[in-house]
């Protein structure tokens, strides 16, 4: 990663971590119910110390493993609590910053080259859009009779991957956590069948 943009990473983690409404996800947060529930943790403190160590090795990981933070607060906590609603606003700020940083440093999309000839593409053994195509209904069907019967660990890890691959297929009503099964790709539905 270049050097000034490890730096602006820099800054931003720092800001963050100064920041009086980031104080709750500065340190690992160590529950035993929360332990329960989220598998994949991250915290401030963490990003600094893997920015710090060249861990990363460009800045979507970085921004991922913020999104991480603030994803794994939502899951966990109740929609409309003072904690979820900053790890709203927090979200969208580092959307906002991760938006100015490709900018600032090009990183965006790569514009199409004019005038160039586009070397072919080669076929590929694995057809990546397979991963992510929709699910049908006989699988969906499949996952809500099969999710009735998962016990509690089994249960929290297909809410975990939902929350890390699929997380408009989440979303709470009061102390419910719900899933909508017509968002669900055929990926998230073979999940439980792993279990």
């Amino acid at each position: 990663m270049m050097a000034q943009l490890q730096q602006k990473l820099l800054e931003i983690i720092e800001n963050l971590i100064n920041n009086p409404i980031s104080l709750e996800f500065v340190d690992p947060y160590d529950d035993e119910d929360y332990n329960k529930v989220i598998f994949n943790k991250m915290d401030l403190t963490t990003i600094k110390k893997k920015l710090e160590s060249n861990k990363y090795l460009n800045h979507t990981e970085f921004f991922k493993d913020l999104d991480l933070v603030w994803r794994n607060c939502q899951l966990y906590n109740q929609k409309g609590s003072i904690i979820f609603k900053q790890s709203m606003y927090l979200e969208q700020q580092c959307k906002s910053l991760q938006k100015v940083i490709e900018d600032d440093f090009n990183l965006g999309k790569k514009k199409k080259r004019q005038n160039q000839e586009r070397p072919p593409i080669q076929q590929q053994s694995f057809d990546f859009r397979q991963k992510n195509k929709p699910s049908n209904e006989a699988s969906r069907l499949k996952f809500c009779h099969s999710i009735k019967n998962l016990e509690q660990e089994q249960l929290i890890k297909i809410v975990n991957y939902l929350a890390e691959f699929q997380p408009e297929c989440l979303s709470r009503e009061e102390d419910k956590l719900v899933i909508d099964v017509k968002k669900l790709d055929s990926k998230a539905c073979e999940q439980i069948n792993l279990l």
